[in-house]
């Protein structure tokens, strides 16, 4: 005879009394008789209608009834968790708290700020995490990344997060800017696993832990994480004085057990940025520290952008319970949420027993008004500045095909780059960069009807912030960056997934008026170190055999530090010991300053990127 037991409000089990009254939670199909089962229909007392919320609350409920441990209790469905925690987590915002579309999906923390609150009213057993790349992104961040208050900072507090990991977007101002946002959060920040700062950068090691312990209901909760490894290819050493980064996966090794043998953590939580799965010669990622490290229940990821809904459960032999990653993908579109079940363990604490994740978009929730009346202040200084006309082109600027062709977008950006440096007494031969964005802005321009340019299209076309820098380079020493442009090019054209490589629109190199760059296209042959063909600008050729004359090449730091691919085994390419002037003035502003001081511009594409064919 199969036996039933029904909780009672002190915790304990009673077998079903037949003759009590229960209330019993069901869909509307079967309360209406569906599949057979008329005895809610015909037999049910004051059947109520829990309205269209029915679905969410039914399927987090029964989430914890899902065959979960078959050998320890086989041939049962149901399994008995004491408690319940969720896990709500954000990645990867970049300053998205505006509602807002981005191609057409609602995102932003106006929304997410409704859905939270939801989630709170649902379990009062509420973890909110964020995975880093918070304050950088857009004009919102950008423009208040000095500010005191910052009201990402402030947004993040009223929200009541309980931890946040360091981005590596969040080292791209430098020391000072970093300390004065992130210095108003009052939550825990991580990152110091696998970040060592010898006292020059300051505030790290004042601030930042490497872990931190919760108590959520009697279950005791670790969170422990650590940010991306790779932050010396994003900024130059003089973005991040001091500081050196370890590899993730190296220090999880190590420390996981470590921590877990000194803390003894019911649930073990690893709250990331080193992106879900490596890509091109990358070593740390989610999946690898899943596989290769045991004890950590949960893994909330960052840095890849990448949509996990469900989440993902990893197994090996290394890790056979296996760890569950989750990642919200990006611009406050999805509210992660993780259920993991527990139970109580003979002699005391708790077991986890169950891990489910899925993402709420943000399209299911109304924006928040308390979190709206917040930023409406902040909206309206910003909007006053990005706003403001700066002048008009007669075409519209576009980078969309940015990565494998010469955009007029890229080549507005190269001709900006070395206007302002040369206006600021700094002489360049020529430039070399990308894209910041396969973005398009001014559609419609025509000589006839200009379009009116504002500072915030320059935000849509350059949303990162990337400063300019002047390199002292030979011929040998261009030509070797060129061949990397070029195998760029050939892998994003060519190859599906680009290869494994990282791909940017930056990545795609183009060069300034007066100069064209002529590359050999001899697919189906991969790049074999003798594509670039010439660099010509003002009329002089670069000599790729001369090693004795040098050129003032001008870039950005996110390539000049070996991003795009542009380093060998994580050293850079660039001779960064050849660096002349490195000017921390952003490409945007460039653009935006030259834009001004021509009043009308018409980027065209000129043949400065020739790709010959056999």
């Amino acid at each position: 005879m199969l036996q039933v037991e029904v909780r009672q409000a002190d915790g304990s089990y009673s077998p079903l009394d037949p003759n009590a009254v229960y209330r019993v939670v069901t869909n509307d199909f079967m309360r209406r008789g569906g599949d057979g089962y008329t005895v809610f229909r015909d037999r049910a007392i004051n059947p109520y209608d829990f309205g269209p919320a029915l679905d969410e609350a039914l399927a987090d409920y029964m989430a914890m009834l899902s065959p979960v441990e078959a050998e320890d209790i086989p041939g049962n469905r149901i399994i008995r968790v004491d408690k319940i925690i969720t896990i709500l987590h954000t990645n990867d915002t970049h300053g998205y708290w505006e509602a807002t579309t981005y191609r057409g999906v609602p995102q932003g923390f106006e929304y997410l700020s409704t859905l939270i609150a939801q989630e709170r009213a649902r379990n009062r057993n509420v973890i909110l995490l964020d995975a880093g790349d918070t304050f950088q992104g857009n004009a919102f961040a950008q423009y208040f990344r000095n500010a005191t208050p910052n009201p990402i900072a402030g947004g993040m507090n009223m929200l009541r997060y309980d931890a946040f990991m360091l981005g590596n977007h969040e080292f791209n101002f430098g020391p000072q800017t970093f300390a004065t946002m992130l210095g108003q959060l009052q939550m825990p920040i991580l990152g110091k696993a696998n970040l060592v700062d010898d006292g020059s950068y300051g505030f790290i090691n004042e601030r930042v832990q490497e872990y931190v312990n919760l108590n959520v209901d009697g279950v005791k909760v670790t969170i422990w994480g650590t940010t991306n490894p790779r932050v010396y290819r994003y900024e130059l050493p003089t973005n991040i004085p001091g500081l050196t980064f370890l590899s993730a996966l190296e220090v999880a090794r190590r420390r996981v057990p470590e921590i877990r043998a000194l803390e003894n953590p019911d649930l073990f939580i690893a709250l990331n940025h080193i992106g879900y799965a490596p890509y091109g010669d990358e070593i740390d990622s989610d999946r690898l520290m899943a596989e290769q490290v045991a004890g950590i229940d949960v893994i909330i990821g960052g840095h890849s952008h990448t949509r996990l809904d469900p989440a993902v459960l990893v197994t090996s032999p290394v890790n056979p319970k296996g760890t569950l990653i989750a990642q919200a993908e990006r611009y406050a579109a999805w509210l992660g949420k993780v259920t993991v079940g527990l139970r109580a363990k003979p002699g005391g604490g708790y077991e986890v027993v169950y891990r489910v994740g899925r993402l709420i978009p943000a399209s299911s929730a109304t924006p928040d008004p308390a979190m709206r009346a917040y930023l409406q202040p902040f909206l309206d200084e910003l909007n006053a500045y990005i706003n403001q006309p700066i002048g008009q082109t007669t075409t519209p600027i576009d980078a969309l095909r940015a990565y494998t062709e010469e955009t007029n977008g890229a080549n507005l950006q190269a001709d900006a780059s070395v206007y302002v440096l040369e206006k600021n007494g700094i002489p360049v031969d020529f430039h070399l960069s990308g894209a910041m964005s396969n973005r398009r802005v001014a559609d419609g321009a025509t000589p006839e009807n200009p379009v009116t340019l504002t500072v915030n299209d320059m935000y849509t076309l350059m949303p990162y912030e990337n400063s300019l820098v002047v390199i002292s380079m030979n011929g040998p020493q261009i030509k070797r960056v060129l061949e990397r442009a070029y195998r760029n090019y050939w892998y994003y054209k060519y190859v599906p997934d680009r290869g494994g490589y990282s791909y940017y629109t930056t990545c795609m190199l183009d060069i300034n008026a007066g100069g064209v760059i002529t590359y050999r296209d001899a697919y189906p042959e991969p790049p074999d170190g003798n594509n670039v063909v010439s660099v010509v600008f003002d009329g002089t050729a670069v000599d790729f055999n001369d090693a004795d004359t040098y050129y003032r090449v001008s870039t950005v730091n996110y390539l000049a530090a070996g991003s795009c691919n542009f380093n060998d085994a994580g050293v850079t390419i660039w001779p960064l010991n050849q660096i002349v002037a490195d000017t921390q003035y952003y490409v945007r502003d460039a653009v935006i300053e030259y834009i001004r001081d021509r009043g009308t511009i018409s980027p065209a594409v000129e043949g400065r990127l020739v790709f010959q064919r056999p």
